[in-house]
């Protein structure tokens, strides 16, 4: 079974937040830390040898663990008189280490906001839907606060809203915007998803 896995945002509010409606999410997962230094040792493991990275490297490493005891008799206790044993505990610290530094490298490089969240803010106040709508003291009061909307609605909804504000609240004076393309409702809805 494989270790979870978290998605890198700005905010960590943010985290197990459908990023994506109709097409997959730009967010690369990310293992838990623990498991990063694995992970990338995988990435050296291609094609056929996959199967060497997944289960014989951890085969080899669990069976050397249970056996040491049974390997190293040596009655001394000394750390430093044990040069095979501490050689060995060294050689795979630094050989862990290694591939967690490489890992945390490209983890710092990733971008932290998924793009489609970007493109749904940066259509929002191009459409100008602050002129009717606050998000966290920002904006007009005239329509809903927006602040926590995507704790209170899912997707669908939202997607209903925009295109059609009469068939989810009757009265509605927002206009519908059923001229936006089905890419850029996306975008406007993970905006709005992400808004708790």
């Amino acid at each position: 079974m494989l270790p979870s896995c978290k998605i890198r945002t700005a905010d960590a509010s943010v985290r197990g937040v459908r990023t994506s409606i109709s097409r997959p999410s730009l967010l690369t997962p990310i293992p838990e830390w623990c498991f990063l230094f694995y992970y990338e040792m995988l990435k050296y493991f291609r094609g056929p040898w996959e199967i060497v990275g997944t289960v014989v490297v951890a085969v080899l490493f669990y069976a050397l663990l249970f056996l040491l005891p049974f390997l190293d008799r040596w009655p001394e206790r000394r750390p430093f008189s044990r040069a095979i044993v501490i050689g060995a505990g060294g050689l795979l610290l630094t050989v862990v280490f290694t591939f967690l530094f490489i890992s945390l490298r490209t983890v710092v490089k990733m971008p932290v906001t998924d793009p489609s969240v970007v493109r749904g803010k940066q259509l929002y106040q191009t459409l100008g839907c602050a002129a009717c709508h606050r998000i966290h003291g920002e904006g007009e009061m005239i329509g809903p606060e927006l602040s926590y909307v995507g704790a209170q609605r899912d997707a669908d909804w939202l997607i209903r809203r925009l295109k059609d504000p009469e068939s989810v609240a009757l009265g509605s004076i927002m206009p519908a915007f059923a001229g936006l393309s089905e890419a850029e409702l996306t975008d406007l809805t993970n905006y709005e998803m992400n808004l708790k």
